[in-house]
Formats: structure tokens, sequence, C-alpha cells
């Protein structure tokens, strides 16, 4: 289960660095394009790089 846990600290990251992404006027214009960068997000796997990135 160790693995599971791992994956969860990566998302709560994730979602720390969505928060800090600044939100384009494309991007609060459209709620579609919204909901699709939150299921991206869910698919899209946290690298090291993006960590370091942040």
């Amino acid at each position: 289960m160790p693995k599971l846990r791992q994956l969860r600290r990566s998302y709560a990251s994730y979602a720390s660095y969505a928060k800090v992404t600044p939100v384009t006027p494309e991007l609060r214009q459209s709620r579609q394009l919204r909901r699709s960068y939150a299921s991206y997000a869910k698919i899209t796997p946290f690298t090291p790089e993006d960590r370091i990135s942040l």
C-alpha cells in the first residue's frame, strides 16, 4: 500500500501546483475547458520534473 500513499501525495502536490498556475482569460471564459483541464489533471502522471518546475 505504500505506492497508493505516494500517489496520494503526488496528487496533493499536483493540486497545489494547479492552484498556483495562472488562469488565463481563455480558461476563465470556458467552463468546459476548465472541466477538461480537471480531467486532464487526473490522468496526467505527476512527474518529478513538474515538482522541480514549481
